[in-house]
């Protein structure tokens, strides 16, 4: 971005004589602008997901996204454009499967059928009396019962100062329980509503519903095609869907949200005749070798650190054999950096008696890696790498998560916490 600030009136180059000539400055400032669709590798597989999740929301739950212009421009700026470009211009930044789903965006009229959706849906929302998303209802409400409340109080306080403190408690009351009710039965109401005409607005939009979802597909199979030439676990990422009408998904199971409403976690399929050890024989780029039969991963569950990032506290938890394709994945989908002081991290890294094999031998720690993860936005972990066990012959694999983080991701909380 070229800066507002004025230039100086007399700068001097560096022999000292002065250089007015202000556009080349401009100039190379504006080289310096990184186009948005100039992304890394897990921006392109995050904007795909994310693209996948929006657009099958749109096509089977499109009276959640109504009245909400500004959320659906911010989707279009901050995935679509830089995912795809702008359509029918090229950019030296899109590979042959971006520009690929350029044209197909394009020819198969997805940002005009989503739009006809919503429109569609917003209509028949007024038809019935819904004139603005529930949520900005809510908030309205809220803000109403709020103003009233201290509107009485504020009065109650002027012309009755002694009674002001028997009048705060029942308005506290009001103003804790009542916008909680209120949510409450306007998000049953709304479910109601939903449940009632969903069906109807997808009878209305089949052709732009056909649409959508071949282009969702082009994305699935784009985003899994990236992950098998890049060597990464297809298990690596898994996401919740509206629908289960794709192929190249593996469905995980089925789950009510707590609006009542199924959706489905799903992860990527490795193609028909392909395992995962076809795709590689270490964990991703790691180096690190991968031994089904007998790589045995250990989690160190509700690590506590102390305030120097030395462990304090967890509890050993030993993976389960049909788990293990979870971890896999996540260490199929990480980057690893060498620590040069493990004993910083794990005070008794050099002489542990702590950490033992599932048989019963302690575990003799051979590495210790921080280990990043490509599939998850600013997450770390650490993984030492024990010896093969002495006695049951197993290559055991300890992880546990890193201090540096603020939170685990919803799909990592069942390992690590």
């Amino acid at each position: 971005m070229v800066s507002d600030k004025k230039v100086d009136e007399d700068p001097q180059d560096s022999n000292g004589n002065p250089d007015n000539d202000s556009e080349e400055i401009l100039e190379a400032k504006i080289e310096e602008i990184v186009p948005p669709e100039k992304l890394e590798f897990k921006d392109i597989l995050d904007k795909e997901v994310g693209l996948i999740k929006i657009l099958d929301y749109v096509s089977n739950s499109v009276f959640d996204l109504i009245y909400q212009k500004k959320l659906m421009d911010k989707y279009n700026s901050d995935i679509v454009r830089p995912l795809i470009g702008e359509i029918g211009q090229e950019s030296e930044y899109l590979d042959g499967g971006r520009l690929f789903l350029q044209e197909e965006y394009e020819k198969l009229n997805v940002e005009k059928n989503c739009n006809d959706m919503i429109q569609s849906a917003e209509k028949l929302a007024a038809e019935n009396g819904v004139k603005r998303h529930v949520q900005k209802s809510i908030g309205i409400i809220s803000m109403v019962i709020m103003a009233v409340s201290m509107a009485i109080f504020v009065g109650v306080s002027t012309l009755w100062p002694e009674a002001s403190a028997w009048v705060m408690i029942p308005i506290v009351l009001v103003f804790c329980i009542l916008p909680n009710s209120l949510r409450t039965l306007m998000m049953k109401k709304w479910t109601a509503f939903k449940n009632e005409h969903n069906q109807e607005i997808i009878e209305m939009n089949k052709e732009s519903i056909e649409e959508i979802k071949i282009f969702i597909q082009d994305l699935i199979d784009d985003t899994q095609d990236r992950l098998l030439s890049n060597k990464i676990s297809v298990q690596g990422i898994q996401f919740l869907l509206y629908s289960k009408d794709y192929t190249n998904l593996v469905f995980v199971r089925e789950q009510v949200s707590k609006l009542g409403e199924t959706q489905f976690l799903v992860h990527f399929a490795n193609p028909e005749g392909m395992d995962q050890g076809t795709v590689s024989s270490t964990y991703g780029k790691s180096g690190i070798p991968e031994d089904d039969e007998n790589d045995q991963f250990i989690v160190l569950n509700s690590a506590v650190f102390n305030d120097e990032g030395l462990l304090k506290e967890y509890k050993q938890t030993f993976i389960p054999k049909d788990r293990d394709a979870f971890v896999e994945a996540l260490l199929g989908g990480s980057k690893f950096h060498d620590v040069d002081n493990p004993e910083y991290v794990i005070s008794n890294f050099k002489e542990n008696e702590n950490i033992k094999c599932e048989c019963g031998e302690t575990i003799k720690f051979q590495d210790f890696k921080s280990c990043e993860s490509i599939l998850h936005e600013q997450f770390e972990y650490y993984l030492i790498i024990g010896e093969k066990c002495t006695k049951c012959r197993k290559n055991p694999f300890i992880i546990f998560n890193s201090p540096g983080n603020k939170e685990i991701p919803s799909g990592l909380k069942s390992l690590f916490e």
